[in-house]
């Protein structure tokens, strides 16, 4: 798969999104989860059109970005999260999440990403970015 931008960028973009996103939050707290969401799928966005831009050109790829925030079982809302927490099976949450396309393979595609922030907030992100050749 041909990307747009080195994944290794596209990892630091999207940790660095991220991190600026939750800005110090250490639990999660439902009532954020939309302000998360949006901060962190904005500044990808804009992020990502910026290093595929060419100097005062338009970008060459549409693209699409999805943040997905899973809550783990811990004790209660706001209370802080304990290594057993982290650690304890019940403390976990299954998912699976799948996308697909029909479109060129050659110039448009997706990348995913879990962000490691479970261990520090109780929760993962995950990010996917997916790319459209204009």
């Amino acid at each position: 798969m041909s990307t747009p931008i080195p994944e290794a960028r596209l990892t630091e973009i999207v940790t660095s999104a991220t991190s600026s996103a939750l800005n110090g939050a250490s639990s999660y707290v439902h009532a954020q989860t939309h302000t998360w969401n949006d901060t962190i799928i904005k500044k990808c966005i804009e992020q990502l059109v910026t290093e595929v831009s060419p100097k005062g050109s338009r970008s060459p790829y549409k693209f699409i970005v999805t943040s997905t925030i899973i809550q783990h079982n811990v004790p209660s809302a706001g209370a802080p999260v304990t290594e057993e927490a982290k650690t304890s099976a019940a403390g976990r949450r299954g998912m699976n999440t799948a996308s697909g396309a029909y479109w060129d393979n050659a110039k448009d595609g997706m990348w995913s990403y879990k962000v490691d922030s479970e261990a520090a907030v109780g929760f993962s992100i995950v990010v996917s970015v997916f790319w459209i050749a204009i």
